[in-house]
């Protein structure tokens, strides 16, 4: 999925757990650590391509560029889209600090929109590395059904929760 939408949904997520519970969401980091995979994964290869003028696909640069590149790339992408690293992170934080960081449950949700939204050609999400590369076969993102439906839901959503807060707000106003 793309990054804008890897920053939307756990706002979303967030604003109903939010509403619904007296556990508070910080909206502002759950949406960083929503995107935070993909700017793991891809920020050094992005620099790297702008320095050297280069575009973000293996067949804009020689082989032993790309080769070193994109291995860079694929470890941090398997990393970062691990279900079982972010599952050892909470769980080393829990231990530590004695605190649950909800938080990363934008990481979390960023893998798991991954899992089925990746075709197998294109970054296919390995959710159980390192223990295992399998990965699963889902659509292409990138597909324009995709992204309308994607951003229908999201704008459709946040139009809710707007309408519901001014809502709110004028009761609070009328009430004075």
């Amino acid at each position: 999925m793309d990054i804008i939408s890897h920053g939307l949904w756990p706002i979303i997520i967030g604003k109903i757990i939010n509403l619904n519970s007296k556990l508070k969401i910080n909206l502002k980091w759950v949406a960083f650590w929503g995107i935070f995979p993909d700017l793991l994964a891809f920020t050094f290869l992005t620099f790297w391509s702008i320095f050297n003028k280069r575009g973000l696909h293996p067949a804009d640069h020689s082989a032993s560029q790309s080769s070193t590149i994109f291995e860079i790339t694929s470890v941090l992408y398997s990393f970062s889209h691990s279900l079982i690293v972010i599952a050892a992170i909470i769980l080393v934080l829990w231990v530590v600090k004695s605190k649950f960081y909800y938080v990363l449950g934008g990481w979390v949700l960023h893998i798991l929109m991954d899992i089925p939204t990746h075709a197998k050609e294109f970054y296919p999400t390995p959710f159980l590395w390192p223990l295992s590369q399998w990965t699963f076969g889902g659509i292409r993102w990138g597909q324009l059904w995709f992204i309308i439906l994607n951003y229908s839901i999201l704008c459709s959503l946040f139009l809710w929760f707007f309408r519901k807060e001014i809502h709110q707000k004028l009761k609070k106003l009328w009430s004075k």
